[in-house]
């Protein structure tokens, strides 16, 4: 009886499964070492039950609350076309670094800004004619809140896959992320899998022993059953799944890669069709919860998650602020002319070069309405709330937080009956300000538009700027060069 042919100590190919689920002694454990690449081929017996040093382990205890999260939510949507305010209204709440969708169904008729304003980063791959012979469904995105440097990964992507990557710079590491959907009619497709491996290799090689990697995705491969061991670690249970070509090619680039599928959150039928893969520096770092509410309605098929990533910090650059930023109703007008009068501006004349005398002006002019005039102030409520809404809102966040450090049903209910209120009286103050918004257009034309504006397009200065595949993260360098 054939069970794998060695290639590489951690690449296996596997010959005959339906004989290994015949042989009753062979145990479960034993073949997550050949599944997962984990073991020596020299250390496995297939009659024991070995036993791995690695550990899978969440970060619990103390000193975790002294560390900055990076939170990450995925969940597959079943398309965001219809569901644009729900993914809206859900973003302006919840307190989420990083979405990571699939199947978006967007196209190029659909604004980021109007899934997710402007304070995320927002980078789609949407269904295509390179990446799908259907025009409908499909896409995927990546959301990183802009408090955070991060900018895409191109150079390794092919264009036939639904696939997009994001590097995000924390202070003391770097932390990759991949997007993955490979829809039905693929998941049989060989070389679509072996792409999406391919592109994880690569990313791999771009990282520093400290960084983190974590691929999310829908990989449509009912046929894998995930199982638990008692020393908390994922493997595929060999006796109960229903191997194909392109699931043994997941599975033997996995564990080429040195990943760790770390999703056991099943959906209704048991199975698990959204899967996360994380490096092993990545595993005792994370924390993986089914998501207490998602921000569209759920699919019984694909539960939505919620993974947490630790030690985390966000790079911090000097906000410079420019002139578009002032509230010149405020201006301190006698301030404004001292400055102004202390100024030599007889230099004006020894410019032989007109160019420079502008330059000079302008530098001395801005330098004064930086300190006369004051910053706009920015008000962080959204223009729909009300005093009902706000009590609401502190009701759910005292829900969730007792179910976060108690997910037991009591808790649970009281949060889902939490969580029913808020959202739905948010919702209808939305849309009466949306159709107040409409009515007034004839009295307040202004008003109308930058309503219809901040849907369309971005605003402020971007946080990375990329030529041939090298990346500026200074502010300083993006404004200059904008």
């Amino acid at each position: 009886m054939t069970i794998c042919t060695i290639i590489h100590p951690n690449i296996l190919h596997y010959d005959d499964f339906d004989d290994l689920r015949r042989h009753n002694n062979f145990d479960g454990e034993g073949v997550y070492a050949l599944v997962t690449g984990e073991y020596r081929v020299a250390d496995f017996n297939p009659l024991t039950s070995a036993s791995s040093s690695f550990q899978r382990c969440n970060v619990s205890g103390a000193g975790v609350d002294d560390l900055q999260l990076l939170r990450v939510y995925y969940q597959n949507t079943r398309g965001l076309r219809t569901k644009l305010d729900d993914v809206y209204l859900a973003v302006t709440e919840n307190d989420y670094d990083v979405y990571v969708l699939t199947e978006t169904w967007l196209d190029n008729r659909f604004n980021s800004q109007q899934l997710f304003g402007d304070s995320f980063t927002v980078f789609r791959t949407d269904r295509n004619s390179n990446n799908s012979v259907f025009m409908r469904g499909g896409g995927v995105l990546i959301a990183v809140s802009s408090s955070y440097v991060c900018h895409q990964i191109t150079e390794c992507v092919p264009a036939n896959l639904e696939t997009t990557w994001v590097k995000i710079l924390t202070e003391t590491k770097s932390v990759f992320i991949g997007a993955v959907y490979i829809p039905p009619d693929k998941r049989f497709d060989c070389n679509v899998m072996q792409n999406v491996l391919d592109v994880s290799e690569s990313v791999s090689s771009k990282m520093n022993t400290q960084d983190s990697l974590l691929v999310l995705g829908d990989f449509n491969q009912p046929g894998l059953l995930w199982k638990n061991t008692s020393n908390g670690l994922l493997y595929v249970d060999p006796l109960n799944s229903a191997f194909t070509p392109s699931s043994r090619i997941l599975l033997d680039g996995i564990a080429f890669l040195g990943l760790q599928q770390i999703n056991d959150i099943r959906n209704h039928g048991s199975r698990c069709l959204d899967l996360v893969f994380v490096n092993e520096e990545c595993v005792s770092q994370c924390k993986i919860h089914e998501a207490p509410e998602t921000m569209v309605p759920p699919d019984v098929f694909h539960p939505a998650l919620n993974v947490e990533v630790t030690a985390c910090r966000p790079v911090e650059f000097e906000d410079v602020p420019d002139l578009n930023q002032l509230d010149y109703r405020k201006t301190n007008i006698d301030q404004l002319r001292n400055l102004l009068s202390q100024i030599d501006w007889s230099i004006l004349e020894t410019f032989t070069d007109v160019n420079d005398a502008v330059n000079y002006y302008d530098q001395k002019l801005n330098d004064c309405l930086m300190i006369a005039v004051p910053l706009r102030k920015v008000s962080r409520k959204p223009p729909w709330s009300n005093a009902k809404l706000r009590r609401l809102k502190i009701i759910r966040a005292k829900a969730l937080r007792k179910y976060t450090r108690q997910r037991e049903p009591n808790t649970k209910r009281s949060f889902a009956v939490a969580s029913n209120k808020y959202p739905h009286y948010k919702r209808h103050l939305y849309m009466r300000y949306i159709l107040h918004t409409q009515q007034n257009l004839r009295r307040n034309p202004k008003h109308f538009w930058k309503f219809v504006n901040s849907k369309r397009k971005e605003n402020g200065l971007p946080l990375t700027i990329s030529l041939n595949d090298v990346c500026a993260v200074s502010p300083n360098i993006c404004k200059t060069l904008c």
